[in-house]
């Protein structure tokens, strides 16, 4: 075959440049990524500080299961949460149990603020409080602010 013989062959018809334009990606694709989302935070902690006056309906921790337990004028959310049934003044009391030697941290709020940090709170008030909720047998009461 020779050269002119090429040229003499019969050739495509000649189309229009924009039908058979090709057009090639600027950018690499990109696959889906795995990461990218976040929940936001629970907001779970203490609302009030030891001491601190307390209005009933207040919140006064926010929790997962029982870190704080409910002391006097304090009651138990659904979801765990804390908060005062009557107005006074929050203390924070660690409690060990008589029974298992463990130790459980009670919110109160008393209707006096309490003067002294560590000052020890009256046995005989806690024994008739954890009685009347079915926990039998504390050894002994240590306040905590």
């Amino acid at each position: 075959m020779s050269f002119f013989s090429l040229l003499s062959r019969p050739q495509p018809p000649i189309t229009s440049t924009l039908t058979t334009q090709l057009r090639f990606a600027t950018k690499k694709a990109g696959g889906s990524s795995k990461n990218g989302r976040d929940s936001p935070g629970q907001r779970l902690g203490l609302k009030v500080t030891g001491n601190a006056p307390c209005q009933p309906g207040n919140i006064i921790v926010r929790q997962r299961g029982t870190v704080y337990h409910a002391g006097i004028n304090v009651k138990t959310g659904r979801d765990w949460t804390l908060f005062a049934t009557n107005p006074g003044f929050v203390t924070f009391d660690t409690v060990r149990m008589k029974a298992s030697g463990k130790k459980r941290k009670f919110i109160s709020v008393l209707e006096e603020r309490r003067a002294e940090k560590g000052k020890t709170m009256k046995e005989s008030e806690w024994r008739e409080y954890l009685q009347s909720m079915g926990l039998k047998g504390v050894l002994g009461v240590k306040a905590v602010l």
